[in-house]
């Protein structure tokens, strides 16, 4: 057993490689640094763009271990290789995008009332306290992704600096299973997902939800991702195109989060007080039972 002396003073987190013989550590989010070591307790890298300035937020490697990825309260995602430790690659996160440059998936909630027209029909739980979540999800119309075309203005949400833990940059990086795409997040936009195509490095959709992300996972057999944002619909992408499905549960069942079964078979929902389990089937599955359309990317839920 090794034991190494860490040039930290206020260690935030550690992220060990999947190759087994790196780990990433770093600094509190008062300063920018991040440490790469290996098993025998030896200092391989030091990284630190600046200083003076909130740092890292989150930090995760590709599932190659090629790429050691750090996710700043600046907005960017920065991109170190795991030969040299110098940055590569360097993802920001613009306000403006176009879709001269990517595929933009907004969605389209179609007649959803608008929540403060909502709380105006002043509907009253046992409690007699209005409960907006539960107001919005009995209201709630199905929704599906239109595909935008043209330039777009994202409005980011300006943090309260004031207090702790501010609301802004990058909470989120995960990658496909097989390196292709990395989705991230970024907190001073929580409605957006930014999916980025590894092999080019270079953002190739973004997908605008009508409400915050709160939780999102990629399937661990394939390039598709599921999302939820606290009401009764499950978001799915993969690089087909994008689908929303209304999970056939009560309506006041509003999910905060999802976790994959391991063999990319089924999804655990998870709500404030109940959670379901959900099977997926895909389209291409109906195919080997005389289907022709092997290249839809809807999704069927039991």
């Amino acid at each position: 057993m090794a034991i190494a002396k860490i040039e930290t003073d206020n260690l935030e987190g550690i992220c060990w490689s999947p190759t087994g013989n790196l780990f990433a550590i770093w600094e509190s989010p008062l300063e920018y640094k991040v440490l790469v070591y290996n098993t025998d307790g030896l200092c391989m890298s030091k990284y630190q763009p600046y200083k003076w300035s909130l740092g890292v937020k989150t930090v995760d490697w590709s599932p190659n271990g090629q790429l050691l990825c750090i996710g700043s309260f600046d907005s960017k995602v920065r991109l170190l290789n795991y030969i040299t430790f110098k940055l590569i690659m360097e993802f920001e996160h613009p306000s403006k995008i176009n879709s001269k440059d990517l595929i933009i998936f907004k969605e389209n909630d179609g007649k959803m009332k608008n929540k403060k027209d909502l709380l105006s029909t002043s509907i009253l739980n046992e409690s007699n306290v209005i409960d907006e979540n539960e107001i919005f999800s009995i209201y709630s119309t199905p929704s599906k992704y239109e595909v935008y075309s043209g330039s777009l203005q994202i409005a980011a949400i300006k943090p309260d600096l004031d207090r702790p833990n501010p609301k802004m940059g990058i909470s989120s990086i995960q990658f496909s299973c097989d390196n292709r795409f990395m989705l991230t997040r970024n907190d001073s936009m929580p409605n957006i997902l930014w999916i980025w195509d590894m092999k080019k490095f270079k953002l190739t959709n973004v997908l605008i939800q009508t409400m915050a992300v709160k939780s999102v996972s990629w399937d661990p057999r394939q390039n598709r991702l599921a999302l939820c944002t606290n009401n009764n619909k499950i978001y799915m992408w993969s690089p087909q195109g994008c689908v929303s499905v209304e999970t056939p549960c009560e309506a006041t069942f509003s999910i905060l989060n999802l976790k994959w079964n391991r063999d990319g078979q089924s999804l655990v929902l998870i709500g404030k007080d109940h959670f379901c389990v959900t099977y997926l089937q895909n389209d291409t599955d109906d195919s080997k039972n005389g289907s022709d359309n092997q290249n839809s990317s809807n999704e069927n839920i039991e």
